[in-house]
């Protein structure tokens, strides 16, 4: 079956044993991934090997002395076209054949089927082609309206133009665009400021540099300004996140998980951890003092005490906004 059919139908059907995912298109096969791990219960052990790292004799070990009347067990083996040599052939074999390995799933680049695997029966293979343009754009289609958004044809052409038909960068960008951007109907100019080109300086690159105190903040702020980015675009971007670690700061204090705090204020799956690593630095006296910095720093932009020319950094207002997140 093709990815797209294997999407549709999981679920639905007999639980599978062995999973070969076979193709190109990475994303998408981690994706299908994360909805076979998803449905094992919640802190399941996964085993993860790399053939192509010669891990698959400690697969062995590991898979072939388990009890098979423990738990139910789940390993993932990446590089699985990499399995040429005999002895290695044998213990994929083995590993395959025996009761107590649990759910198995083969990770090949390759768009073929592994030699090892063409007699057998007793799994369900998945080709995983790369995306054309137009199931991108469905696929970028439906999470928008999912989310309550809106994105015309030119924003998801400017979306794939952007980030090339690559599954997991597509995804990525949208995530990024339904984090920083509450409009309805989603503008091909939010588009660029927000993925901007892979060569370039994006603006999220910056945003997660400030609230992590890294030291290349100042110079990724210069990047952005010598992009052609107006202040008051840049500014926009920083008080959406610091009102999400304001609110994360509240909820934390009401004794609310971390996860639970992402879910309630919108964060995307793929964009928790980073988000989380962001909030874990503020407290309420912290945060606060990034808005009061984003309230001066907004009087002097809206003021026109601003400094066109990005290589004078040090006197653009929006620098007291990195020093005040440089604690």
């Amino acid at each position: 079956m093709n990815s797209r059919q294997f999407f549709k139908s999981f679920g639905k059907e007999a639980a599978v044993k062995i999973y070969l995912f076979i193709g190109e298109e990475e994303g998408e096969k981690e994706r299908a991934l994360s909805m076979i791990l998803s449905s094992f219960p919640k802190g399941q052990k996964i085993g993860r090997f790399h053939a192509e790292s010669g891990e698959i004799v400690s697969a062995a070990e590991v898979l072939l002395q388990q009890d098979m009347f423990s738990e139910a067990k789940v390993s993932v083996i990446y590089g699985a076209e990499k399995l040429i040599k005999k002895t290695d052939i044998t213990l994929i074999n083995e590993i395959l054949d025996s009761d107590s390995s649990g759910t198995i799933i083969l990770m090949s680049s390759s768009s073929t089927v592994p030699a090892y695997m063409k007699k057998r029966k007793d799994f369900v293979e998945v080709m995983f082609w790369r995306m054309f343009e137009s199931d991108l754009h469905a696929y970028g289609a439906e999470r928008f309206r999912e989310a309550g958004r809106f994105a015309s044809k030119d924003v998801l052409a400017a979306i794939t133009s952007l980030t090339g038909r690559d599954f997991t960068k597509f995804d990525a960008a949208v995530d990024k665009i339904l984090s920083y951007n509450d409009s309805k109907n989603i503008a091909v100019e939010t588009v660029v400021a927000v993925v901007a080109d892979e060569k370039e300086v994006k603006i999220f690159d910056f945003i997660n540099s400030l609230f992590l105190g890294k030291k290349d903040t100042l110079y990724l702020l210069s990047k952005v300004l010598g992009s052609g980015m107006h202040e008051l675009q840049i500014f926009a971007f920083i008080w959406k996140e610091a009102e999400r670690i304001e609110k994360y700061v509240s909820l934390k204090k009401s004794g609310m998980s971390d996860s639970d705090i992402a879910e309630s204020i919108g964060v995307s799956a793929s964009g928790k951890d980073e988000f989380l690593m962001r909030a874990r630095r503020f407290d309420e006296a912290k945060i606060k003092k990034i808005f009061i910095s984003l309230g001066n720093a907004d009087s002097a932009v809206k003021g026109g005490q601003i400094v066109s020319d990005h290589e004078t950094i040090v006197l653009n207002p929006l620098v007291e906004i990195v020093e005040a997140a440089l604690f």
